[in-house]
């Protein structure tokens, strides 16, 4: 008879042929769901009887070793579906199944526990002993555990599903460098994996904002002929040329402006030059940007940052408050719009008054902290807007304060002492776009393409730059960007 191939091999779609395996006992037949495709068809007789012989990729069974692996299977299939370590509750007798990884846990006769990262229960039987930090599928009757007063889990059947070496290493007295290294297993704690629990609502809630408002996401290269900040760029070859990799979306967030977007935001990667090892900057992080078309001044663009951040803080306070007051990172305190506004002058100033020797340019991290402590003593807040910088101190692409003037529309905000946006509106006249760029002395060819977005028509624009590492760092009281990165970057940092 004619074969027919057979679609894909299985344990699933060959249980008709199954049932005739053990009365037709073919010589061999092959059960391997991991192995590369077939390097032929898979075939089955047409007339009921079983093939001669199924070969997927290599390596082979007889036909009563892959029945008993398929009755393997199917016990597998008949436990209880997983259950969270915070949804056993406390109905005694209960079986369930809980996957997770073993852990230590003094208070009981074994000494074992599985822990799911919604909470930890005490494993209470013999033979519970798996090496610690294991991948563990746990099968058990729930009750009550009379040392602790919480929950315990009597082992029916205990599966380790991925074996851990005896000695792990990271301790209890691990650095934050030790920690880094083993990543992975670092973010086995409980205070670690809530970085990204927060980090995810965060982002969720600022979606939340950008949608009710109208905006439109984009997703900018980040492989660029130049950037707005050359001095800060990284630079690689490409093909015969040269390239640099991003430091920032705003070029191409003011092209926006110019295709008639309006609004529209970005949550992405962004890479700078930054050599310093002070844990409040990186080589790579996120950047959380935002550009807005037909505003009148950058006020306008200040108070939607106001009305973004506090709803998203409130979220995370919302959603996570409890568990960050237990981490000891909270409680999170409530924003008040509108923020206190100071100018970058009076800025130096209330820094002198608390001490400061004082200084020229731009704010340096000790200025900032005293003057983020003198506005919380006098007003109560956490935020301030520092505004009015002089040209020299941004970018060419600032718009003047007014005609001749030697302060530009811009801004920076400050959270508990520590830079998290900063923003601008921007000149969008070409002309004047070009005597700026020319009055700093940036080479025109370089930038052409940026300036050809201004000179068929662009409306009045603004929008700012956040950075999500330090907004997660000031929220949940880390004095190091790294604690609150998934894998730092920074000049002496690659790995893992």
């Amino acid at each position: 008879p004619a074969l027919q191939p057979c679609k894909s091999l299985s344990w699933h779609n060959t249980l008709p042929v199954r049932a005739r395996l053990e009365q037709t006992k073919p010589s061999t037949i092959k059960h391997n769901h991991h192995a590369s495709p077939a390097p032929y068809p898979i075939t089955v007789r047409k007339t009921g009887l079983a093939p001669e012989r199924f070969s997927v990729a290599s390596g082979i069974e007889t036909a009563e070793e892959g029945i008993e692996a398929g009755e393997r299977r199917t016990d597998r299939q008949r436990r209880p579906p997983r259950t969270l370590v915070a949804q056993l509750g406390v109905t005694p007798g209960r079986v369930v199944r809980v996957c997770g990884w073993a852990v230590t846990d003094p208070t009981t006769p074994s000494g074992s526990a599985v822990a799911d990262h919604t909470g930890t229960v005490a494993l209470l039987g013999p033979e519970t002993t798996p090496p610690r930090g294991s991948a563990i599928d746990v099968v058990g009757a729930v009750v009550e555990d009379g040392s602790t007063g919480g929950r315990a889990m009597v082992v029916q059947s205990l599966e380790v599903a991925g074996p851990s070496e005896p000695e792990a290493p990271l301790g209890g007295a691990a650095t934050l460098e030790e920690r880094l290294d083993w990543r992975y297993l670092d973010l086995r704690r409980a205070p670690a994996r809530l970085v990204f629990e927060v980090q995810t609502t965060l982002e969720k809630a600022m979606r939340k904002v950008w949608d009710a408002h109208g905006f439109v996401e984009l997703h900018t290269p980040k492989l660029m002929a130049t950037g707005p900040r050359p001095e800060e760029l990284f630079a690689l070859d490409y093909f015969d040329g040269r390239a640099w990799l991003a430091q920032s979306p705003q070029f191409y967030k003011q092209m926006a402006m110019a295709a008639g977007l309006e609004r529209v935001f970005e949550i992405g990667p962004v890479f700078r030059a930054e050599a310093a090892l002070d844990g409040r900057h990186a080589t790579e992080f996120t950047s959380v940007d935002v550009e807005m078309a037909w505003i009148d001044s950058e006020a306008d663009v200040m108070a939607f940052a106001e009305e973004w951040i506090c709803y998203t803080v409130a979220a995370v306070a919302d959603r996570h408050g409890e568990q960050i007051a237990q981490s000891g990172r909270g409680p999170v305190a409530a924003l008040r719009a509108p923020f206190p506004r100071v100018t970058l002058a009076e800025a130096w100033e209330i820094a002198q008054r608390c001490g400061h020797p004082g200084g020229e340019g731009d704010l340096d991290p000790d200025a900032e902290r005293s003057l983020g402590d003198a506005i919380a003593d006098q007003h109560g807040s956490e935020m301030v807007w520092v505004t009015d910088y002089p040209a020299p101190l941004r970018p060419f692409y600032h718009m003047a304060s007014s005609e001749g003037s030697p302060l530009t529309r811009s801004f920076d905000l400050l959270w508990k002492g520590l830079e998290v946006a900063s923003g601008a509106q921007r000149e969008h006249r070409h002309d004047r776009l070009v005597a700026q760029a020319r009055s700093r002395e940036r080479a025109l060819g370089p930038i052409g393409h940026y300036l050809d977005f201004f000179r068929f028509g662009c409306p009045p624009h603004g929008g700012f730059g956040f950075g999500l590492n330090r907004l997660l760092m000031c929220l949940l009281g880390y004095d190091d960007l790294r604690e609150v990165t998934l894998l730092p970057r920074d000049r002496i940092r690659l790995s893992p």
